[in-house]
């Protein structure tokens, strides 16, 4: 059986939110540094915006956790005191 179309949109989706996180991550973490993790972070968590929203924000924060070499879901107090 031959994959429809539906299937490759579905693929060029996906591959465009990649892309839309990358670039959010790596600009927040040029303006920002490390302050870009905390400021995700709330984002991420803020039940005022919408599932979409949260979702691509949750993305985000997970790639500046990769790029940051932090370790997931640690809150800014405990990475500051794991670092000693």
């Amino acid at each position: 059986m031959v994959p429809g179309p539906k299937v490759f949109d579905f693929l060029k989706r996906r591959l465009a939110l990649r892309r839309r996180v990358e670039i959010r991550a790596q600009a927040l973490i040029d303006r920002h540094g490390n302050e870009a993790w905390s400021l995700v972070y709330s984002k991420s968590r803020d039940h005022s915006l919408n599932d979409e929203d949260r979702r691509f924000y949750y993305l985000v924060r997970d790639r500046i956790e990769r790029k940051l070499g932090i370790p997931p879901r640690v809150d800014t107090a405990t990475r500051y005191l794991e670092r000693d």
